[in-house]
């Protein structure tokens, strides 16, 4: 019996549909983390504000293993009128070696700008690595923080604009070794025994090399013997035949035609030449 086209499709959306809840009702039922765990992978997240800026500094996860990689993130958030400068590229990262970095500035409806950097970085070693503070500088220009003084900028209200600057709090994590537990080995292997020589004193060995080397032997009296008779037939063929032959083939191709007389006598002085020298 042939199925019409409208049968094929309510018969493949029934499937599809009976497909799609036995899937979701085989789903495992996903269990929240423990706080305990939510706590140790918010990392590390510190605070430092110094007039109208607000530097805060975080490092996750909290408790890595070697490999692992970690995020460095520094976010600054400052208040309308003030400028803020953040760090270059790769400063102050101590021995981290940096393997991502994505900065992001925006601004919010009140005119305050957040700037943040993001690293991926990666540890050179297991144990207490630290992550040194980190400098922002800023220039304050709202309507009366502008201080007098002899260097800078003239602000707004006739007074000196000066750059502040801002230091995070230095970072400390814990590496941890991915070797397990109590497989450290701090003793040193003793001294290895004498090597074996058997085997080159073996009669197949002796017979081995001695194959080799009769081997290489023949070929380089074949080479040699080559050598020589191509330079006996050099020897054998004088000047005087070498130009005989090449005005023998002049002469059977013929007298040349007008217009190919120069070759031809370029040719024969080309030979004439050549015998002389």
């Amino acid at each position: 019996m042939r199925l019409t086209t409208t049968t094929r499709r309510v018969l493949f959306a029934g499937l599809t549909l009976v497909a799609g809840l036995v899937a979701s009702g085989c789903k495992p039922s996903v269990r929240p983390a423990p706080a305990g765990e939510e706590a140790k992978d918010q990392g590390i997240t510190k605070t430092s504000q110094e007039g109208p800026v607000k530097a805060t500094v975080s490092l996750s996860p909290k408790a890595p293993k070697l490999g692992d990689q970690l995020v460095l993130t520094l976010s600054v958030e400052s208040e309308p009128q003030v400028s803020v400068e953040m760090p270059p590229f790769g400063e102050a990262l101590g021995r981290f070696a940096i393997v991502g970095f994505t900065p992001r500035s925006s601004s919010g409806p009140d005119g305050r700008t957040v700037a943040s950097q993001r690293y991926l970085l990666e540890a050179p070693m297991s144990g207490r690595q630290r992550i040194p503070s980190l400098r922002v500088e800023f220039t304050d220009r709202r309507p009366g923080q502008a201080s007098a003084g002899p260097a800078g900028q003239s602000g707004s209200d006739g007074g000196v604009e000066r750059e502040r600057e801002v230091l995070t709090e230095e970072l400390s994590v814990d590496i941890a070794s991915v070797l397990p537990e109590g497989e450290v080995q701090a003793q040193l292997r003793g001294p290895r025994g004498p090597l074996q020589e058997e085997f080159y004193r073996s009669r197949g060995f002796r017979y081995g090399a001695a194959s080799l080397g009769v081997a290489a032997l023949v070929a380089l009296l074949l080479l040699l013997g080559a050598l020589r008779r191509r330079a006996r037939h050099r020897a054998r063929v004088s000047a005087f035949d070498v130009a005989m032959s090449r005005l023998q083939r002049l002469e059977d191709r013929g007298l040349p035609a007008p217009d190919e007389a120069d070759a031809f006598y370029v040719e024969l002085s080309d030979i004439v030449r050549h015998y002389v020298e």
